[in-house]
């Protein structure tokens, strides 16, 4: 398979590749309107080693399907993530009067789909299972053999045999004490094959792949944490494969969601794309983002396991942990922000239409005046647009009166 990386593009790209396919509305207007008191204004970062361009004073729409705000929504998840697991990693639980120190583990779970099947379909035959077994009679019955859930994560794939969502769960494990049950090494191997039996008759599912699991080392709790929320390049270690940003890279011939819109942007420049070792379309490819957003709908995508409403974070502690990374990410990249350009609401209605891309890489690039010549080029673009549907209005209104 060729070399994937010229498919991840910046949020910007991605953002303008999926507005002409998108089904929702706050999705289009994302990064298009102005924040409450506040001006568009078009800035470029300056004295830095890599140039730059934003537009800031615009409201994102804060949609989990949205290629630019769900960096940011992962983000925050993936704080709020790694502190908890680091919390749990120090502490013990009471098991019959003993403190016994945790044990961590990946669990990867899926059912058998095949290409015709739609999204939806398959996701609840996954999530339908996946409530079987983590709630009600079953789910106390791993609780008692010490099991607690930490996170649950949603990954999607599509691929060859099609749609491909699966689960990855954190657990952690404290044994029963040696005098009341065999070794732990031998609870957990207990345990991991009870749930795999009852997960593979839900599922109607063979072994191996539908159930998987792997120990997680207590020094790799900030690396699960990004694992599951996908926000940053990892080592890949017993259970961690790598990811890059909030996206994650599917495997083999098989792309992410979150690749779609990349493919999306290449079908447009009249590129070839595949997907699943076969050529796809632009129009195919615009289908499949749109089932992904209305399969979405509703969904939590990373969920944290209940019963740890004192070890998590507030709202407030996450939010200074993130800007906290945001400090340390500006004076990783130096340089300063210079304001190129206020933008007017007709201007940002242009760059909805036409794309926020080509004018952040001509701001990078030349500054002002490579945002004044995008702006102008739009403009043009918008007037030969005014006219086509005219002379079509003026030609179908001669052809009524013909006939």
């Amino acid at each position: 398979m060729t070399d994937r990386a010229a498919d991840w593009l910046s949020p910007a790209q991605h953002l303008d590749a999926v507005r002409s396919v998108t089904t929702l509305d706050g999705q289009r207007r994302c990064l298009a309107a102005l924040a409450p008191g506040s001006l568009a204004k078009v800035e470029r970062l300056t004295g830095a080693d890599t140039s730059k361009a934003r537009v800031s004073g615009v409201v994102p729409c804060g949609l989990a399907t949205c290629p630019n705000c769900a960096r940011r929504k992962r983000l925050a998840k993936s704080v709020e993530v790694e502190a908890l697991l680091l919390k749990l990693m120090g502490t013990r639980k009471d098991m019959c009067g003993v403190m016994m120190q945790r044990s961590f583990y990946m669990l990867t779970l899926t059912a058998r789909h095949h290409q015709k099947e739609s999204l939806e379909r398959v996701l609840a035959r996954v999530n339908d299972a996946a409530k079987r077994l983590l709630a009600g009679r079953m789910g106390e019955r791993w609780r008692n053999l010490g099991m607690e859930l930490v996170v649950k994560s949603l990954e999607v794939t599509y691929g060859s045999n099609g749609w491909h969502p699966h689960l990855h769960l954190v657990v952690a494990f404290s044994p029963l004490p040696l005098g009341l049950a065999m070794p732990p090494e031998s609870q957990v191997l207990q345990l991991m094959s009870s749930m795999e039996t009852a997960w593979l008759g839900m599922v109607d599912a063979e072994r191996g792949p539908a159930f998987k699991w792997e120990p997680i080392k207590a020094n790799t709790a900030g690396e699960v944490a990004k694992y599951v929320a996908g926000i940053s390049e990892l080592a890949k270690g017993a259970a961690m494969e790598s990811v890059r940003h909030d996206l994650k890279r599917g495997r083999k011939d098989n792309v992410g969601a979150f690749e779609l819109p990349g493919l999306l942007a290449k079908a447009k420049r009249g590129e070839q794309v595949q997907i699943g070792g076969k050529p796809a379309t632009e129009q195919e490819l615009g289908n499949l983002w749109r089932e992904w957003e209305r399969a979405m709908r509703g969904v939590h995508q990373v969920a944290i396991g209940r019963g740890f409403s004192e070890l998590r974070l507030t709202a407030e502690q996450v939010a200074e942990r993130v800007q906290e990374l945001a400090e340390r990410e500006k004076e990783q990249e130096g340089g300063t922000w210079q304001e190129l350009r206020q933008l007017t609401g007709r201007e940002l209605w242009l760059l909805r239409r036409y794309g926020f891309a080509p004018l952040l890489e001509a701001a990078a690039k030349d500054g002002d005046k490579g945002v004044a010549r995008v702006l102008k080029r739009y403009e043009r673009r918008r007037e030969r647009e005014k006219r086509n549907r005219a002379a079509g209005a003026s030609l179908t209104q001669r052809q009524l009166l013909a006939a």
